[in-house]
């Protein structure tokens, strides 16, 4: 099979073949988020994007429409499930669905993960086989929305998070 990594809009990147779901991989290790889009690339049915934060996801989202989210619970500034809690506060993302990935299992962790509306919980080491049928079993089992590009402004953001942030450019200015 043949597939090409070709750099997106927002420094991620996406593989780009005939692929039916469109996934956002959000995590602050590079070397994960380049395994798991080979891994899903691979099986020629997901188009993959990266974020390395909850900010360059956010930044996704309001651009493109996403069929699923893989997100790290560990991640600096928003982690995973302060995330979530945003993403279900934006209208057409009420229902996507969402895996957490952590390298630790923590039963406290994954009741505030589930409370905060992720759908699935994965351990570190990442099985590809278990992302891949986990993904399955989500998409098809929720009719995952598929929403447009939604556009949301900077406020939108910060309306949907439960406490104060700062939101800083690239440059880090905010």
């Amino acid at each position: 099979m043949r597939y090409q990594i070709a750099e997106s809009i927002g420094g991620g990147s996406r593989m780009a073949e005939t692929q039916t779901s469109r996934i956002l991989l959000v995590d602050d290790s590079m070397m994960l988020r380049k395994v798991a889009a080979v891994t899903l690339g691979n099986v020629g049915s997901y188009l993959v994007d990266e974020a390395a934060d909850a900010r360059e996801a956010l930044d996704l989202l309001s651009r493109f429409g996403y069929d699923a989210l893989v997100t790290d619970y560990y991640m600096p500034g928003l982690d995973g499930i302060e995330f979530t809690k945003v993403v279900r506060n934006i209208d057409g993302f009420e229902r996507i669905p969402i895996i957490m990935i952590t390298s630790e299992k923590d039963p406290y962790v994954e009741r505030e993960a589930k409370a905060a509306g992720v759908d699935a919980f994965l351990i570190k080491p990442l099985d590809p086989a278990e992302l891949r049928a986990t993904l399955r079993r989500l998409l098809a089992s929720k009719a995952a929305v598929n929403p447009s590009p939604l556009r949301f402004d900077a406020q939108t953001v910060l309306d949907a998070v439960p406490y104060p942030v700062m939101v800083l450019d690239r440059q880090h200015h905010v």
